[in-house]
């Protein structure tokens, strides 16, 4: 619902509180007032009895979609080349493929031309499951991460991929006399961006899911890369939500110590002391836990 609440001018205001009621939706307020925007980082929440604890933040955006519902936005591209059936769309994508075809598709996906064509392959990494949308329209159920698409029908229309980029600019940059290094860099950095979504993901192309080790090396990359904290902060709150003592993270004791880790080179190149202020507990807890399990010389053993 939308409501409009006037205040008289230069109104001082120390402390504003909404109580939001949703079923079967999670709560969301977006503020447009500059004075009391939700884009402001100091905005706190609470659901009925629990602590209060920084509210997460995500774009603001004019078609008053909530920001759970709110999708990365999507790119349309067409393959830059296609020889024998095995389509090149130029670069690595995270995206839909939509296909154009009297009869169902049957395809297959790589990061290189080998292993597109490599139909048999029995240790496949992601669902390739089309959809019909439309008459003569078939669409992949899921996001693909691939660069070549493989496609053994020959009476194809037309090829699309949506491909799906988070909305970020590229705040840092490499160069140098070497062009190889300058394109492993740009390569690297470009990685990044396509597992950059509501998490720091590890992986477009396989588990996609957050990992403390990987987490602890992408957001050095992407403090002077993408400068994106919330990506970071989600990702270690999701992560360390359960602490540690019936699991570890991500089920290796190795990782628990990650996220440790991750957590102060997190303070290191982005200074969130309030983030830090809401996670101290488990923080604290997650350390004594650890050193619990040391032996008699201070080694962490499982």
């Amino acid at each position: 619902s939308f409501q409009t609440i006037d205040l008289k001018k230069n109104t001082k205001i120390n402390e504003i509180q909404f109580d939001i009621d949703t079923q079967n939706e999670p709560p969301a307020l977006l503020i447009e007032s500059k004075e009391i925007t939700t884009s402001l980082k100091n905005w706190e929440w609470k659901a009925i009895d629990n602590q209060w604890e920084r509210a997460y933040h995500y774009p603001q955006n004019l078609e008053k979609v909530p920001p759970h519902k709110l999708e990365d936005p999507i790119v349309v591209l067409k393959p830059e080349s296609a020889k024998n059936n095995l389509y090149d769309f130029g670069k690595e994508l995270f995206g839909f493929i939509s296909i154009r075809s009297k009869e169902k598709p049957v395809i297959n996906v790589g990061e290189s031309q080998t292993e597109a064509l490599d139909v048999s392959n029995k240790a496949i990494e992601q669902s390739l499951e089309l959809v019909n949308i439309s008459e003569g329209l078939w669409k992949t159920k899921v996001p693909l991460a691939f660069r070549y698409l493989y496609v053994k029908n020959s009476k194809i229309e037309d090829i699309t991929c949506d491909a799906i980029f988070y909305p970020s600019s590229y705040k840092g940059a490499f160069a140098c006399s070497d062009r190889t290094l300058t394109q492993i860099w740009m390569n690297s950095a470009y990685t990044l961006r396509l597992c950059m979504h509501d998490f720091l993901l590890d992986g477009i192309k396989r588990d996609r899911l957050p990992w403390t080790g990987d987490l602890a090396m992408s957001l050095l990359v992407n403090a002077y890369t993408f400068s994106e904290p919330e990506l970071v902060r989600r990702s270690l709150v999701a992560l360390g939500r359960e602490g540690i003592k019936e699991k570890d993270i991500n089920g290796i004791i190795d990782y628990s110590v990650w996220w440790i880790i991750a957590q102060d080179q997190y303070q290191l190149y982005f200074d969130d002391s309030l983030h830090l202020k809401h996670e101290w507990g488990r923080i604290k807890e997650a350390l004594n836990d650890l050193s619990s399990r040391c032996d008699s010389d201070g080694f962490l053993i499982q």
